[in-house]
C-alpha cells in the first residue's frame, strides 16, 4: 500500500467518525429542543386538549381564558402559595380571565373567609374538597396547574410561586388560534 492510499483511508475513517460525531450531537440537540416529539412524550401530554370538567364549568367561560391551580392542604408549597395569592390579590385583580383554585381537602391556613372574599372579588374562586377535579384530571402533583382557552386545556404543569400562575393566565388571554398555531407541549 502507498503512502497515498494510506492517508486516503485515514481520511475516509476520519470523515466517518466525524459524521458520527455530527449526528449524535445532532440527536442531544434536537431531544434538548423538544424537535421532533410527540406531544404523548410530555408528562401532562393526557389533559392537553381536553374539555373543562363539569365541575369547573360555572367558573371558567367556554370563551376566552381561564386557569386553574390545584393545591393539596398536605403540602406546604402549596401553604406558600396559598398566602402568595392572598397577598396579591392587588395583581390578581387586573387579570382579564378568571383562576380557580381547587383544594383537595379543607382551606389551607391563608385562606381566611375575608381572604376568599378578597380573591372572589379579584376573579379567583376557590373550591375546596375538590377531590372530584383531582379525579377527572388525574392531576399527579400540587401544586400543579392548567390553562384553559375557548373551554379546553391548553397547557398543564407544576409552578412553585404566583408569578408563574399570573404569568400563565396572561397567556391565557390570547386567542385559540395563536394557541393552535404555537402547539402546547
Amino acid at each position: 500500500m502507498s503512502f497515498q492510499n494510506a492517508v486516503i483511508v485515514v481520511q475516509t475513517i476520519l470523515l466517518i467518525l466525524l459524521g458520527f460525531a455530527l449526528s449524535n450531537l445532532l440527536l442531544r440537540v434536537q431531544r434538548l429542543e423538544g424537535v421532533g416529539t410527540q406531544r404523548s412524550d410530555h408528562p401532562w401530554s393526557a389533559v392537553l386538549g381536553e374539555p373543562v370538567p363539569a365541575m369547573l364549568r360555572s367558573s371558567v367561560p367556554e370563551h376566552g381564558g381561564a386557569a386553574a391551580i390545584f393545591l393539596s392542604s398536605d403540602c406546604a408549597v402549596c401553604h406558600r402559595v396559598m398566602g402568595a395569592l392572598v397577598a396579591a390579590t392587588d395583581r390578581l385583580s387586573e387579570l382579564s380571565g378568571p383562576l380557580v383554585v381547587a383544594i383537595d381537602g379543607p382551606a389551607l391556613k391563608h385562606l381566611t373567609p375575608e381572604a376568599e372574599r378578597e380573591l372572589g372579588d379579584c376573579h379567583v374562586y376557590v373550591q375546596q374538597f375538590a377531590s372530584g377535579v383531582f379525579r377527572s384530571f388525574g392531576v399527579p402533583v400540587t401544586p400543579f396547574a392548567m390553562v384553559f382557552v375557548d373551554g379546553h386545556v391548553t397547557e398543564a404543569g407544576t409552578f412553585h410561586d404566583v408569578d408563574e400562575v399570573i404569568g400563565m393566565l396572561g397567556q391565557a388571554d390570547v386567542s385559540s388560534l395563536d394557541i393552535e398555531r404555537r402547539e402546547i407541549s
